[in-house]
């Protein structure tokens, strides 16, 4: 049984076909969901929440700022202090959420050269899935931009088709994004994987072709020491 969500899969776990993997935020793309998420709300009704949550977060946007918090700890924070802001909205309204911040965010902002790698893969029969720390709508948002791709996200939690504010699981990300591709591995490997982070340097290591995508210094650093491609954006 799987203990990550196959909600956007196309076919069950498999390792059928060549697998190629890639992040989404900083990799496909240079924008950022967060900054989509808040033009949503500021868009749709809820710009007073999401003032009163930067003034309760303000010293932690300072430290971070000040570089004297954890970057990824922060990140990972304030997603999720986000998605809190969108409790009680229905699945349609989280769909339309996700098309939202894709088309004003995402989109325009894609990384043309990711996007032909990953369209060449998939249209010479590879399997190409999105494994990302998304939420589930809006990892959905992106797929229905690519035909043909498949996603593995964060599944959110729903009570009588309302969502909670709070996550089904563990944020998808890191250790979590390359476990979720054991089911896929042939003989331990994937075929090609791309990131952007240190976070993704798990996922990356499974692949015959890891492919550092615009990366921070971490991940540069790990790239160069062993012999990756380099993507510049």
């Amino acid at each position: 049984m799987s203990v990550f969500s196959t909600a956007l899969l196309m076919a069950p776990p498999g390792n059928d076909r060549p697998v190629v993997a890639s992040d989404v935020e900083g990799t496909l793309f240079g924008g950022r969901a967060w900054q989509g998420m808040r033009d949503y709300l500021l868009a749709h009704g809820r710009e007073a929440q999401y003032k009163r949550f930067v003034r309760r977060n303000t010293w932690q946007i300072l430290k971070y700022r000040l570089k004297l918090t954890d970057d990824e700890a922060f990140k990972v924070n304030w997603m999720l202090g986000l998605l809190s802001l969108f409790e009680g909205l229905g699945e349609a309204d989280l769909a339309a959420a996700g098309h939202f911040i894709v088309a004003q965010e995402l989109w325009p902002q894609r990384r043309q050269a990711v996007l032909a790698e990953l369209i060449r893969y998939r249209d010479s029969g590879h399997r190409v899935i999105l494994v990302s720390g998304m939420f589930e709508p809006f990892l959905a948002a992106v797929l229905a931009k690519l035909p043909g791709v498949e996603g593995i996200g964060t599944p959110l939690s729903y009570v009588d088709g309302q969502f909670t504010g709070q996550l089904r699981t563990d944020f998808h990300r890191g250790l979590a994004k390359s476990a979720s591709l054991a089911p896929f591995q042939r003989e331990g490997r994937i075929e090609a994987a791309f990131g952007d982070t240190a976070a993704d340097i798990p996922m990356l290591s499974l692949a015959n072709r890891p492919v550092a995508v615009a990366p921070d210094q971490k991940l540069a650093q790990h790239a160069a020491a062993h012999d990756w491609q380099i993507l510049a954006p």
